[in-house]
């Protein structure tokens, strides 16, 4: 499976971490290796940067000919969900809008045949050909629509499909943090197939020892929510309220922090992340009203 020495692997994860977050030099990874085609959508800052290593390492890649807006938030317009339609792009202020380039690689060049299928043309075929499990794939069709009220965040109703059980390897947190083990939204927080699948890319990581690989575990098993007016949310901690290392963390935290007071998270050696927009009055699991989430991690955890 592995056709190239594996100090190319690491050099070339680290060449495109170099512009790019973990999650960017994963997806890199997995194609050129052979596994599957990856999409990535870059900054129009990084774009060449990228092509130019791509291009060092033969990887095969295709650039679209017409540029991808998106919405962003933030002064640092760190993250984006939101594609813009034409018509869209002169509604928002110039500083929220991202001019963004859509790159695929693949190994086999289906490049015809992935722009043919991509951004909603045929959503279940793209989900094939990218690796996607087909729940996710139903799962995003079906509240994708709806999910355009809240910037195309499917928290809310990724949250109404878990019973917060063993979350880790599904946690879709871990983007917000750069080192996430897949690239689509999961259709819970427990999918066996978003679970198998991360574990086996994690597994790959080890095996051509991309010295990375346990912070995409660390991301994964210790981020977490917090709401403005609920108490810490996190999938392990409801489940299992005996365990004593969620519980010192929420008892310290749970009357002292406020997602507007950097400094209550800092010293308990949480690293605060950023509001999520998203309304989640659809959370029935939770409580059925609107309020804001941070996402927190928690460096220091143990996995």
């Amino acid at each position: 499976m592995i056709s190239r020495n594996i100090k190319i692997y690491n050099q070339l994860f680290d060449l495109i971490n170099t512009f790019e977050s973990s999650t960017v030099a994963r997806e890199v990874i997995q194609a050129a290796i052979g596994l599957k085609p990856s999409r990535l959508i870059l900054t129009e800052t990084n774009t060449n940067a990228i092509i130019e290593i791509l291009r060092n390492y033969k990887i095969p890649y295709f650039v679209l000919d017409t540029p991808i807006y998106c919405l962003v938030h933030g002064k640092e317009t760190t993250w984006s969900n939101r594609i813009l339609l034409n018509k869209e792009i002169n509604k928002f202020p110039k500083k929220n809008v991202q001019k963004n380039w859509c790159i695929y690689l693949d190994m086999k060049k289906q490049f015809k045949e992935l722009k043919e299928c991509d951004f909603g043309k045929d959503d279940n075929q793209m989900a094939f050909y990218l690796g996607i499990p087909e729940c996710c794939s139903k799962f995003y069709s079906k509240y994708a629509r709806e999910a355009l009220l809240y910037d195309l965040d499917f928290l809310p109703f990724c949250f109404d499909n878990t019973n917060f059980n063993q979350i880790g390897w599904c946690n879709i947190l871990s983007q917000y943090l750069g080192h996430c083990l897949f690239s689509h939204f999961p259709c819970s927080f427990e999918c066996e197939k978003t679970r198998e699948l991360s574990k086996n890319t994690y597994d790959l990581l080890k095996q051509i020892e991309i010295k990375q690989h346990k912070d995409f575990k660390a991301c994964h098993f210790n981020s977490y929510l917090y709401s403005v007016n609920t108490k810490i949310v996190t999938p392990i901690s409801i489940s299992k309220k005996e365990d004593q290392r969620w519980i010192g963390i929420e008892d310290k935290i749970y009357s002292k922090i406020d997602s507007t007071d950097r400094k209550d998270i800092e010293q308990y050696n949480i690293k605060y992340l950023r509001r999520s927009l998203c309304s989640v009055k659809r959370v029935s699991k939770i409580k059925k009203e609107n309020f804001e989430i941070s996402y927190i991690f928690n460096p220091g955890m143990d996995i």
